[in-house]
């Protein structure tokens, strides 16, 4: 490939890579929503910003405990913001004296489906994303 396609490719990838986080800092000033219009954004296609995240986490024991179609349904997908999303995966991770100095998602290993939904939702309300 010549020199000049060659920029002008390199401009494209960087161009799509703005327009990524363009649409992340724009999304990031969005309102919280309810948890409806939340669930109905995840069926539709992807969207530039944002990113489906599980109130009821989708790691390898809750899929054993509830299965793959349960942690994969429409009721426990939402579509949230980016930033958000990160955030919140942060949260899940760090240790966490209201979870007895365990991280929320070690604390909600073996939890019910409920008390994880619950403490998902909270999670969502507590990072302004769910009314």
């Amino acid at each position: 490939m010549s020199p000049a396609a060659d920029s002008v490719f390199e401009a494209l990838r960087q161009a799509e890579g703005l327009r990524g986080e363009t649409a992340a800092i724009k999304s990031a000033n969005d309102p919280p929503r309810t948890l409806e219009e939340l669930q109905a954004r995840a069926r539709l296609p992807s969207e530039p910003g944002y990113e489906d995240h599980h109130i009821v986490g989708q790691f390898a024991q809750n899929r054993q405990q509830f299965g793959s179609l349960r942690i994969d349904s429409p009721e426990n997908t939402v579509r949230i913001l980016v930033v958000k999303h990160l955030d919140i995966n942060g949260y899940y991770s760090r240790a966490n004296e209201q979870y007895d100095g365990r991280s929320p998602r070690d604390y909600l290993r073996g939890k019910s489906w409920d008390e994880q939904t619950r403490e998902g939702l909270k999670i969502l309300r507590k990072n302004g994303v769910l009314k």
